[in-house]
């Protein structure tokens, strides 16, 4: 097996493995809102309750129609790395675009 399959297998079992976590949890690290963050660490601070509810995300709880939890964590992890392979070829294409053109 190349290393590049290796690579997308790797992609493929972390994307899979993704809902473990939170399944075995109850919950993601770091996704707590104010409440949460007050019930784990009894404190809250204050840039985070004047800021807590700038941002809304657009599958709340990953629920997303029809599906439950579990379903949008591994559409979630699925559409994040896709969007950062996406990024890093382009970033790549771009940065070796005038690798092979001669100086001058």
């Amino acid at each position: 097996m190349n290393r590049w399959k290796k690579l997308w297998v790797l992609l493929a079992v972390l994307i899979v493995l993704t809902p473990v976590g939170i399944i075995f949890s109850g919950g993601g690290w770091g996704e707590w809102g104010a409440s949460e963050l007050k019930k784990t660490t009894g404190y809250v601070p204050g840039g985070f309750k004047r800021y807590s509810g700038l941002w809304n995300a657009p599958a709340g709880g990953y629920r997303i129609r029809h599906m439950g939890g579990k379903a949008g964590y591994l559409l979630s992890a699925l559409a994040g790395a896709v969007i950062i392979v996406i990024a890093a070829l382009a970033i790549g294409k771009a940065l070796t675009r005038d690798a092979g053109k001669p100086k001058g």
